[in-house]
């Protein structure tokens, strides 16, 4: 991992998709990340074209989408795209006839090897532990959060990124989809300290950047902060199930 900049956004869920998409092509940061179905492709007229545009960009942009029936993540940047389609789906994502997504995946953006896991996906400790397994340095989660679970939303994004000393960039919408959105964007640290959060102001979208240090990673995993290292002193032995 090197030092990198990272931006994370609240965005309204009823926002305009043409507006959406400039603030996709607006992005310079390192690595910016937007909500969970951010925009339906599906119901695009050029699709392709999108993908392809974001692909061509010199930094990196992660945000949601319907695509191919899935609940995907699209991670496109620096002459690539790469897809994660959400594992583990909602009531509302099975109603909807989305299918699930297979595996976790881990991509390396030669700034940082980064995990995406999508919003219900963060309740299920598997979902980062097998994304650190693979190397994930940071774990972006595009999400839909709802504001009547903002203690939830609280608690795993900052529990999932202490227990697996792993950076996270949490993107959240605001406005309603099924339910009121809570918004609380945010990048937390190894230790699962916020290191910065974008509170749900009435606006269409509001945003948060900041720098990441691998020297933080590194505090985290044994080399400082209480000379901890939570992975390395685990007993996968001792773990049955």
């Amino acid at each position: 991992m090197k030092p990198f900049e990272v931006t994370v956004f609240n965005v309204n869920h009823g926002l305009d998709p043409s507006r959406k998409i400039q603030l996709l092509e607006e992005a310079r940061s390192d690595l910016t990340v937007f909500p969970e179905l951010f925009l339906d492709l599906e119901a695009m007229r050029d699709p392709d074209g999108l993908i392809e545009r974001m692909a061509g960009r010199d930094s990196v942009v992660v945000f949601g989408a319907r695509w191919e029936n899935h609940n995907s993540a699209f991670v496109a940047g620096r002459g690539k795209v790469r897809r994660y389609d959400k594992v583990h789906l909602t009531r509302d994502d099975i109603s909807a006839g989305l299918e699930r997504g297979s595996k976790f995946q881990v991509f390396d953006l030669g700034f940082a090897r980064i995990g995406v896991a999508i919003c219900h996906d963060i309740q299920f400790p598997e979902s980062f532990r097998t994304l650190v397994s693979k190397g994930a340095e940071v774990v972006v989660v595009p999400a839909l959060w709802p504001s009547f679970d903002t203690v939830g939303w609280d608690s795993y994004t900052r529990v999932r990124c202490r227990e697996n000393q792993v950076f996270g960039v949490f993107s959240n919408g605001t406005g309603t989809f099924k339910h009121l959105l809570c918004g609380y964007s945010r990048v937390v640290s190894p230790m699962g300290s916020v290191i910065v959060n974008v509170e749900p102001l009435p606006r269409d979208a509001d945003s948060a950047t900041v720098r990441l240090d691998p020297e933080l990673l590194d505090f985290s995993r044994g080399k400082g902060w209480e000379k901890e290292n939570y992975w390395g002193e685990r007993v996968p032995s001792a773990y049955e199930f």
